[in-house]
């Protein structure tokens, strides 16, 4: 039957039982459908029903569940290494936040793949002076007794437990009940039956702490809690503590991992959403993007950006070209001026491009959430004759975290091999300073990432799953965002990646879009240090002025007085510009328009 056809019999009749029976019968064919990625073969609209009215689990927990993606692209025409195993989103570490904004001495909440968590630190105070090590825990955000949420809850200052502040029960590092206080010791020999009892146990979540984060272990099965034990988070390698902590942001985005991970491997952007930030339109020029492959473990590209200036009059031999025409097929920045000597005698009737050495530039994606760009800046600074010829790298790195449907948490830090403080005292600009810089390029971004992911969720779920016919990208540029689309295709992702509006938060408006307290500085030790000595020193200046006032108009010579208004007007003046720096702790409203 032609699908038109069936489409206008199944519309005609759209009673909720018929199509629960056409989805019944057809479980079968369409579980293996999403399973084996060949959900594209079933019409569009009946891969819609299935979104709708199925839910089909793929070895994971039932409080949530995964999803591939609709429509999945095969791997042989996209590039894609074969692999018959898929990416279980569940048995992997993600980073939740940063070990130094968490405050150990009280529970925190977090959330990852749209769970309700609890962090806490198991110990006391007089446990870390002796020497003893406080180690981190996660638990679901639910108590056992009556489904209280434990974040609201205390740790016992006695036994380091976690306590429920609604009803007082405690538990373990392991989620083991501890103490219930209600139990009658004559009739239940001190609750030690209750307290034996799997239901009155917390849900324990693996956790540890590396690198300045604390990670965590979403698979709660006895299967994944073993698997645990045998996979390494997605740590940077050969980065010692002092480069680790050089520069480090996090805060909570209004839009998917996916759209976060998707615009930070657009390098296009820069000069034109950063524009006097980090960048300038004017910088905006051709680049070529060089996608390795594509595979289970991610993928890795090279981005190659041609010198400005006038454009050649006949068609230039492009990167790749030059890599494939060249002797050495990966040759770097010591080495390019030799291979553009090489193809200059070969080719001397067409231009060079770009004919000049470049800064090699690669970019990596490691799954779930690992997203770093090494920068080699080594070629830069061996022209400066007094410093001494060593390699010196600067690193970019993003953990995209998934917090839920429409929201995610980045953790970005900057990371260098050159020029460190040996004191963080010493850093200038403070760090709090360049976390507001770090903070306009988000916001910057947020403005088109909110509304670039609702459209994607208008369309039907085959054609946003297809990054060619979502998108039109027609230029080398978009070659990492295509290959990062071809993963997601490949290999799946939560649940929330098959777009569904439904499931989205509501847009909210300007000023909450851009909110930079609850999203950032509320959960920032850096910033939240830094607007509270700001607030201390607009008081105290505003306390300095009132008495240079008074001195002024008591004053008994004109200097007096002349001294007293100077220092009035200009404690007044320091004021305002201290609380104006107070409200980019808030908010800082953005329009591209005018910038």
């Amino acid at each position: 039957m032609p699908t038109n056809r069936l489409r206008r019999r199944v519309s005609g009749l759209s009673h909720l039982p018929f199509r629960v029976f056409v989805l019944y019968a057809c479980l079968p064919s369409i579980s293996r459908a999403f399973v084996g990625g060949t959900m594209s073969k079933f019409p569009t609209f009946l891969q819609t029903y299935c979104h709708k009215f199925t839910k089909i689990s793929l070895n994971m927990p039932a409080a949530a569940r995964i999803l591939s993606p609709a429509s999945v692209i095969e791997a042989k025409e996209n590039g894609i290494e074969e692999d018959d195993d898929a990416f279980d989103w569940w048995k992997q570490w993600y980073p939740v936040a940063l070990t130094r904004d968490i405050d150990g001495a009280v529970p925190t909440k977090v959330m990852l793949l749209g769970r309700d968590l609890v962090l806490w630190r198991e110990g006391t105070a007089a446990d870390a002076k002796k020497g003893a090590v406080r180690t981190w825990r996660c638990f679901v955000d639910r108590c056992p007794h009556r489904l209280a949420p434990l974040s609201e809850g205390r740790i016992d200052t006695r036994t380091g437990h976690l306590q429920c502040a609604y009803h007082g029960w405690e538990f373990s590092g392991s989620g083991q009940c501890s103490k219930i206080p209600q139990t009658d010791p004559e009739t239940d020999q001190g609750g030690a039956g209750a307290l034996r009892s799997r239901r009155a146990c917390a849900t324990s979540l693996p956790t540890l702490e590396a690198q300045g984060m604390i990670w965590v272990w979403p698979d709660t099965s006895k299967e994944g809690v073993e698997a645990s034990k045998a996979v390494k988070p997605t740590l940077m390698k050969d980065v010692d503590e002092k480069e680790m902590s050089y520069l480090v942001v996090c805060r909570d985005m209004p839009y998917g991992f996916d759209t976060l991970l998707e615009n930070g491997i657009d390098p296009s952007h820069l000069p034109f959403a950063h524009h006097n930030i980090i960048s300038n339109r004017n910088q905006a020029a051709y680049i070529d993007t060089q996608v390795d492959k594509i595979w289970k473990g991610g993928f890795d590209s090279n981005q190659f950006y041609p010198k400005r200036g006038r454009k050649p009059s006949l068609p230039p031999i492009s990167v790749s070209e030059q890599n494939s025409l060249t002797k050495d097929k990966h040759a770097d920045a010591h080495r390019m001026a030799d291979c553009i000597n090489e193809l200059s005698e070969r080719f001397p009737d067409r231009p060079i491009a770009p004919p000049t050495v470049r800064v090699p530039q690669s970019l990596h994606f490691r799954p779930p959430t690992l997203l770093y760009q090494v920068i080699n800046v080594t070629a830069i600074f061996d022209k400066i004759p007094f410093l001494p010829k060593r390699e010196r790298l600067i690193r970019i790195v993003t953990y995209a975290v998934p917090v839920a449907p429409g929201r995610s948490r980045v953790i970005y830090r900057f990371l260098r091999n050159y020029f460190l403080p040996p004191f963080s005292w010493m850093r200038w600009p403070p760090e709090w300073i360049q976390h507001q810089r770090i903070l306009r390029v988000l916001d910057s971004d947020t403005v088109f990432l909110h509304g670039q992911e609702r459209e994607r969720a208008l369309l039907s779920p085959s054609a946003a799953a297809d990054v060619d016919r979502c998108y039109f990208m027609p230029t080398a540029a978009d070659g990492s965002v295509r290959a990062l689309r071809k993963w997601l295709a490949r290999f799946g992702g939560p649940r929330w990646l098959v777009p569904d509006l439904s499931s989205l938060p509501p847009t909210p408006d300007r000023r909450t879009l851009l909110d930079r307290y609850e999203s950032h500085t509320k959960s920032c030790k850096i910033c939240r240090g830094a607007l509270r000595n700001l607030k201390r020193l607009r008081q105290l200046i505003g306390f300095m002025s009132v008495m240079a006032f008074y001195l002024g108009l008591l004053g008994q010579s004109v200097y007096t007085r002349l001294a007293g208004g100077f220092f009035t007007v200009l404690g007044i003046t320091g004021s305002v510009v201290i609380k104006r720096f107070e409200e980019r702790f808030y908010f800082q409203p953005w329009d591209h328009g005018r910038n």
